[in-house]
């Protein structure tokens, strides 16, 4: 575990800091002044994070050693029989004797008593082998809806962290409405799990464990919230109790998509021959040489911990049934007991499929995802794809060790992905050269858009790219995309052996590379037809060739009217979710002005004057409802007050009108550099006649 140790300015670091969330190690802190006092209040103040301690202490020969240097260091000795620091002159009382430290004959001394030093031989870990590459068993796994808990009990942290590092483990299920109260079935869903925990340990205890649940009836009738099969919720309720569920993770943008969708496709004939149709299967791509020019990417604990961090609160789990939050859960709070092991055990295996040592054979299950149909206003379906955690941590930590490669090779083809303000400079750069060559007509614009573009890139093409640019990484890309993968739908699969997936972090990268390649080639018009090489089909009725009119204020008008009506719309669904409070924090966060910064920071203000009114108009309907129900005593007062900032004693709803007086003069403001690199190679320098009017009315 961590060692105790004085940093370069002097900061004494806890031997502890690994444990139970300890403040010491975050980045950035300062040590700890008064080191017992700290030990006795953090680490020992209850009986259980004694006993972590206590099995940290006899399992871990670092940890051990740590202690003793710290204890040494501050005079104190430890006993191993309660737990408590003694200064080196006193005893520790018990009730059948006492304990006190003793210096040894050969003057060594031993600062923690009545704990053995663990052995630094090496122990001999027995792996099952065979069980992993039986194909028709782990798809007959993945095929099953298993629902597992969000997060890890209290009691069975440490228990799941041991047990995580060579497997997962089987939640408990609820067989009635007596074992659903949330009393009862916390206390089932720990006995349970430490029991299938145990058995898992045991020879022969994974297969009996996985033949259990795949021959348990239910599995898969139970819904979300527990209890017996009940008949099918409507469209709206699901919705609202999904919208729920979102706020309570904090995803507050998912609360909008959910609010606004539609529902789920139901999982039959013509379902399933929709999603066959968006993800049409086709031989194997063809494969780079397997030798590469430079070894591939290793990374780091910090590296692998950090990715593991960065998932959201809530973050959805493949199949498999592992979720970002089980493995903070196991390396936080009581779990943290081995947390150093565990984190080393995650880096190895995430360094394993780096190196392309992964067997092939497993290569469909690491890149399958289950796959949600979800309509769209016309009816039309949208297949989301939900990765397996194991595979957005290694994608994550992939684009981690090449990121200033990625943004040298992208430089100035793209601005949406990891540029700030990028989308933003694009348009006023647009706007600026309009305003500069409004009256030359031999100047066109050239909007282009890709049919169904994620799921029919060209893959031969995309891993020769990879492996000419990204060498280092070219391994786990091949293992993803160099074979079909199985998309589930319900108890069925179809075949994904075309596109990039969405669910995959590197799908924000492949998409604008694939457009870098588009833009190399486009010397000519004749030769911009080399895209049919990419795999890319061009979208006829969403491509445009143009010139548009300067500061086309009815244009302008118009559009911004449309979104304001879309975003009062929006706003009037908030009162189904009965929740004053949530629809107070949707508000704040992505449902009011939030829907309308980027038009009113890309837009002049005096062509958007009648919408920001219009906008505010519904957004103060929305304060009323959920205020005074409609009622009286909210008047223009309380509005004001309303649309103050929190700090102020405000509700920190801003008013989109008092907004966009200052907003598209700061976007112009602080895009200025980036939208003098877009323009460095025109004749276009200096203020434009659109800002210059915009900072008059300031």
């Amino acid at each position: 575990m961590a060692s105790s140790s004085t940093s370069s300015s002097d900061i004494f670091l806890g031997p502890f800091r690994s444990f139970h969330c300890c403040p010491n190690s975050e980045v950035g802190s300062k040590g700890i002044g008064r080191m017992i006092s700290h030990i006795k209040r953090h680490h020992l103040p209850t009986e259980d994070r004694k006993s972590v301690l206590r099995e940290a202490l006899s399992s871990d020969v670092g940890l051990f050693i740590a202690v003793e240097e710290t204890l040494k260091a501050f005079g104190q000795w430890m006993c191993g029989k309660c737990m408590t620091l003694q200064a080196l002159s006193r005893y520790c009382h018990h009730p059948d004797g006492r304990v006190r430290f003793v210096t040894g004959d050969d003057g060594s001394s031993r600062y923690i008593v009545g704990i053995l030093k663990p052995s630094t031989k090496e122990s001999v870990t027995n792996a099952l082998g065979g069980l992993v590459f039986d194909v028709a068993l782990l798809d007959r796994v993945f095929k099953e809806p298993i629902t597992t808990i969000k997060s890890i009990p209290h009691s069975c942290l440490l228990a799941f962290s041991q047990a995580l590092k060579t497997t997962l483990y089987k939640v408990f299920r609820p067989k009635n409405r007596q074992e659903c109260r949330p009393g009862n079935r916390k206390s089932l869903q720990q006995s349970s799990i430490l029991k299938s925990l145990d058995t898992w340990g045991k020879e022969g205890g994974i297969t009996k464990l996985v033949q259990n649940m795949l021959d348990n009836p239910e599995v898969g009738a139970i819904r979300q919230g527990g209890g017996i099969l009940q008949k099918e919720a409507t469209s709206s309720n699901t919705n609202i109790r999904q919208c729920l569920r979102k706020i309570a993770d904090g995803h507050f943008i998912a609360v909008v998509n959910v609010l606004c969708s539609s529902g789920v496709a139901p999982y039959n004939g013509d379902t399933i021959k929709a999603l066959e149709d968006k993800h049409p299967f086709r031989p194997p791509p063809s494969m780079p040489s397997p030798i590469i020019s430079e070894p591939p990417l290793v990374a780091d604990f910090d590296c692998v911990f950090g990715c593991i961090k960065s998932f959201p609160k809530g973050t959805s789990c493949g199949r498999d049934g592992l979720r970002a939050q089980h493995l903070l859960d196991a390396l936080c709070g009581e779990g943290s007991a081995i947390a150093t092991d565990l984190i080393h055990a995650i880096t190895s295996v995430v360094n394993l499929w780096l190196a392309g040592r992964c067997p092939t054979i497993l290569a469909e299950f690491v890149a399958s995802a289950p796959l949600t149909p979800l309509l769209k206003p016309d009816n039309e379906i949208r297949p989301i794809a939900v990765d397996t955690i194991w595979r957005r941590l290694v994608s994550k930590v992939a684009m981690k060790g090449v990121g200033k490669e990625t943004a040298k090779y992208l430089n100035d083809f793209q601005f949406g992905v990891g540029v700030s303000g990028g989308v933003e400079a694009v348009l006023h750069s647009a706007n600026r050269v309009l305003s500069e060559h409004h009256a030359d007509g031999s100047l066109v614009i050239l909007t282009v858009d890709f049919s169904n573009a994620f799921n029919l890139v060209d893959r031969s093409t995309l891993l020769w790219e990879v492996k000419k640019m990204f060498p280092s990484i070219s391994l786990w890309v091949n293992l993803l995309y160099g074979q079909a993968a199985r998309l589930y739908i319900g108890d069925q699969h179809i075949w994904s052996a075309t596109e990039v997936q969405e669910g995959d972090p590197w799908a924000l990268f492949f998409l604008p590379s694939f457009c870098t390649l588009l833009c190399t080639r486009l010397e000519t018009i004749v030769s911009s037809f080399s895209i049919l090489g990419l795999g890319l089909e061009l979208n006829v009725k969403k491509t445009e060739i143009f010139w548009p009119s300067c500061d086309d204020a009815w244009f302008i008008c118009g559009l911004a009217m449309k979104r304001a009506a879309n975003a009062v719309d929006l706003m009037g669904l908030l009162p189904q979710l009965c929740d004053p409070q949530s629809d107070l924090l949707l508000l704040r966060s992505c449902m009011g002005i939030a829907k309308r910064f980027f038009g009113l920071r890309t837009c002049q203000p005096v062509h958007i004057k009648e919408s920001a009114l219009f906008f505010d108009k519904g957004l103060r309907r929305s304060i009323e409802d959920m205020v005074v129900c409609g009622g009286p005593f909210f008047g223009d007062i309380q509005w004001r007050l309303a649309s103050l900032p929190i700090r102020f004693s405000g509700l920190g709803l801003y008013s989109a009108y008092e907004v966009s007086s200052y907003a598209f003069v700061a976007s112009r403001a602080q895009s200025w550099a980036l939208q003098e690199h877009i323009l460095c190679d025109s004749d276009i320098c200096g203020m434009d006649s659109a800002y210059l009017c915009a900072m008059t009315r300031l």
